[in-house]
């Protein structure tokens, strides 16, 4: 059965390939890309493939990926700036792409930023306010790290137990990336504070140390990027799920932050980038008053000049989806077929 699984991922792997390859001829031919922007997003960006270890799949993208991705796309693309994205646009021979990276992880200052710089390639690094030059991990990572210490010291069932008592987890009891990723979709939508609760008295219960190594960017490496053709946009307070809280505390997440960031760094973006992709008129509207020109989401797809500014669409990119320029290609196939229909 899982020589079967892995004959089915194969093939479906190579039909991707061929049908991102055609997509390429077909957009060199015919040059249908021209007048849209693609703006990419990515997260965490690693040396080499965490192996090792349960990570969430969505979340990575190796150093060598993301170098073959700029290779690539420089070659179809014009990589602008996300803030001039509705001027440069239409202005430009080749289509637009915008590079993007979420929350503000360490690893994007390491490996993501070289490649950048030395290319001369503008991206936007959207930084958690809260944890820049903290000591504390997004409690997502948190659950990934408990799940492989779990899973390392034979507390399989004893994870899973505590999570079905404490927050009426459905699942199985079996410690995998399926399983771990299917668990923190479910407490997403719980109050912010329940969820730290719950995580904090999960390492006390399970008698786990907590991760030690620090894995946001602290304020110097924020004041460096702020510096080079890489420029630092908003991502809240937080990273509370903006649709799940009251008006007030959006107002302290969307306003307070970018506040906070233009007294710290020299230059923010103008575009604000929802915490999960999640918002509703009443977030829009607090983002408008924040003084933004835009933001951003997570809904698949391009974006052109009938775009509207504050729900612009992108594109997530990740390892398991894009290391190859066929893979890399089919994923652009998809966006552009989510856009025309």
């Amino acid at each position: 059965m899982a020589s079967l699984s892995l004959k089915m991922n194969s093939m479906k792997r190579l039909i991707k390939t061929i049908l991102g390859i055609a997509f390429r001829g077909y957009c060199s031919l015919f040059n249908v890309l021209k007048g849209k922007s693609f703006i990419l997003m990515y997260h965490r960006v690693c040396k080499d493939k965490y192996a090792a270890a349960l990570y969430e799949p969505a979340m990575f993208v190796t150093e060598n990926t993301l170098k073959m991705h700029i290779n690539e796309l420089s070659k179809y693309f014009e990589f602008i700036p996300l803030d001039e994205i509705e001027t440069k646009r239409d202005n430009i021979l080749k289509p637009a792409c915008v590079l993007t990276f979420d929350d503000g992880w360490a690893d994007n200052y390491d490996y993501a930023m070289p490649l950048l710089t030395n290319n001369n390639v503008p991206a936007t690094i959207f930084v958690t306010v809260n944890y820049i030059g903290e000591n504390k991990n997004f409690w997502f990572h948190d659950v990934w790290f408990l799940a492989n210490q779990c899973l390392i010291n034979n507390l399989s069932y004893e994870f899973f137990a505590y999570f079905k008592q404490r927050a009426q987890y459905r699942g199985s009891y079996v410690i995998n990336e399926t399983t771990i990723s299917s668990l923190i979709e479910s407490l997403k939508y719980l109050e912010p504070a329940k969820i730290d609760d719950l995580i904090n008295d999960a390492f006390v219960v399970l008698n786990i140390r907590r991760d030690p190594k620090p894995t946001m960017l602290n304020w110097d490496q924020v004041n460096d990027i702020s510096r080079t053709v890489v420029s630092i946009g908003s991502h809240g307070m937080s990273h509370y799920i903006l649709t799940n809280i009251d008006k007030k505390l959006k107002g302290h997440e969307i306003g307070d932050a970018i506040a906070i960031l233009k007294e710290r760094i020299n230059s923010v973006s103008k575009y604000f980038c929802y915490p999960n992709g999640n918002y509703d008129d009443e977030t829009i509207a607090i983002v408008k008053e924040a003084g933004f020109k835009g933001a951003i989401g997570t809904r698949i797809g391009y974006n052109t000049d009938t775009s509207n500014s504050y729900c612009l669409n992108r594109i997530a990119i990740h390892d398991d989806i894009s290391s190859s320029v066929g893979l890399l290609w089919f994923r652009l196939l998809q966006s552009y077929f989510y856009s025309r229909h």
